[in-house]
C-alpha cells in the first residue's frame, strides 16, 4: 500500500518465512545510475555495510550523494546490478513478494492515500479500531481529527500537508512491519514536529529496525549509528 509504482518488472522468490528480524547487509553493491536516469538516481561504488536487527540508523548525505539509490534498491523499486543485499541472511530477491512487502514499509515526503476517508485508509491496514485510535493518539492527530466536522470520515487527501504526513506516519506504524523506512522530512514540518517524531522513534528503539534517510542530522542523537553517504560511497560513523 505504501510502495512506489514499480518502473520495471522485478522477480521474487519462494521464501515465505515471515518471522523476519530485520538484519540488513549490503555486500559490495555497485550501481550504474545511467540505466535509470529518469529516476534521478546516483551511482554507488562497492557499498558494504551491516545493520543489526532493531537498530535505528541514519543515512546522512547531501542531494545526489546516493541516498535515494540505496532507498530504491532496498525497497526493490529497481533491480540490483552488482553485489548482494540480504535481510536476515536471505537475498532480498529470494523472498516471496507478500513476505517482502509486508516486512518493509516506508514513508516519504509525498504521502499517497486511497480515495476515501481517514477511517477507510487506516482500516485497510489494521482492523482494530482500538489500535487505530491509539496510533492516531501516538502521532498527535486524534484530537485534531475529532475536531473536524466529519471526524474520522473526513477525506484523507483533504487534510493539510502536515496532517497528511502525520496520518501517513500513523499508517506506517499500523503496518507493524519489522523494517520501517523514513525518507527525508518535509520542509513544512516545524522543529516541534520533528522533535515529536524523534520521541516516537525513541519509543520504537530496540523494537524495530528503523532506517532514516536525511540530508540533515537532526535525529543523530536517537540513532545507534550514522552511515555517511558521499559520492556513492558509505562510511560508518557511530552516533
Amino acid at each position: 500500500i505504501l510502495r512506489f509504482d514499480e518502473k520495471e518488472k522485478l522477480t521474487f522468490g519462494s521464501v515465505k518465512v515471515n518471522d523476519i528480524k530485520g538484519e540488513i547487509d549490503f555486500l559490495d553493491v555497485t550501481f550504474d545510475a545511467s540505466i535509470h536516469e529518469e529516476d534521478d538516481l546516483n551511482d554507488l561504488r562497492h557499498v558494504t555495510f551491516h545493520i543489526a536487527s532493531n537498530q535505528t540508523i541514519l543515512f546522512h548525505g547531501a542531494r545526489s550523494s546516493g541516498k535515494r539509490t540505496i532507498f530504491y534498491l532496498l525497497n526493490r523499486f529497481v533491480s540490483l546490478q552488482q553485489g548482494d543485499i540480504y535481510i536476515d541472511q536471505v537475498k532480498i530477491q529470494d523472498f516471496s513478494e507478500k513476505v517482502y512487502r509486508s516486512n518493509i514499509n516506508y514513508l516519504t515526503t509525498r504521502p499517497f492515500f486511497y480515495h476515501g476517508s481517514i477511517w477507510r485508509n487506516l482500516k485497510l491496514i489494521h482492523s482494530s479500531k482500538e489500535k487505530i485510535v491509539s496510533t492516531l493518539k501516538q502521532v498527535g492527530l486524534y484530537d485534531y481529527i475529532l475536531s473536524l466536522p466529519k471526524g474520522l470520515q473526513t477525506e484523507a487527501s483533504s487534510l493539510p500537508n502536515r496532517e497528511q504526513y502525520l496520518l501517513s506516519l500513523a499508517r506506517l506504524l499500523l503496518t507493524d512491519s519489522e523494517i520501517l523506512v523514513l525518507y527525508e522530512f518535509p520542509n513544512y514540518l516545524s522543529g516541534k514536529d520533528k522533535n515529536f517524531i524523534q520521541s516516537i522513534l525513541m519509543q520504537l528503539h530496540g523494537k524495530k529496525t528503523i532506517l532514516v534517510f536525511s540530508a540533515n542530522d537532526d535525529i543523530r542523537n536517537v540513532c545507534d549509528c550514522v552511515f555517511e553517504i558521499e559520492r556513492g560511497s558509505v562510511t560508518r560513523d557511530e552516533a
